[in-house]
């Protein structure tokens, strides 16, 4: 998830990271998605309960328009929908743009989804990688130590995923899916 974010290639390209757990709340779901995100700058929140069209309008009508990272966080329930299974694999996302109008950027985004019993739309599940946040230790506030750690380390994760992307692969893969450069690179 954190060399995607980085990662150069074409747009609509990347799958979206679903962060899961065992453990359910409190585990690190959304700790762990906002730290890979603050990596390259933060994450756009969307609202899992607003329709894509208000997510859009409100994305492009933010500063936060041109972020690496959306963060669909804590969802409940169902997830999916042709609007969002289309904006993991469209080159561009469009939306409206307060005092402007329509508007498109290219969709280099990585999109990550927070949930405690995943229940994903058939394509959307097919578009996704799992992570599954193993169970908190107790004491430790992570959100605390990952955001410390990376306002120290920020350039050596980003020259370290630069350097992975640029070496030759470990694996040849053959069989590849709709997101076939990206297993390639990534």
């Amino acid at each position: 998830a954190i060399v995607t974010t980085v990662w150069g290639g074409g747009m609509g390209q990347r799958p979206m990271f679903v962060f899961t757990a065992k453990t359910r709340q409190g585990s690190g779901k959304t700790a762990t998605a906002l730290a890979i995100a603050d990596v390259v700058g933060g994450a756009f929140l969307m609202d899992p309960k607003a329709k894509w069209a208000e997510n859009a309008k409100a994305m492009m009508s933010s500063e936060r328009w041109a972020a690496r990272v959306i963060l669909w966080d804590n969802v409940k329930g169902r997830f999916g929908g042709d609007n969002i299974e289309a904006a993991v694999t469209a080159p561009s996302i469009t939306g409206w743009q307060a005092y402007t109008g329509t508007i498109s950027r290219l969709n280099d985004v990585t999109q990550f989804v927070t949930l405690n019993d995943p229940e994903l739309s058939p394509d959307l599940a097919l578009r996704s990688v799992e992570i599954r946040i193993g169970a908190p230790k107790h004491g430790v506030q992570f959100i605390d130590w990952a955001r410390k750690y990376l306002a120290q380390h920020r350039l050596a994760i980003i020259a370290d995923s630069i350097a992975l992307l640029q070496s030759q692969p470990v694996c040849v893969i053959k069989h590849t899916d709709r997101f076939g450069a990206w297993q390639r690179d990534v």
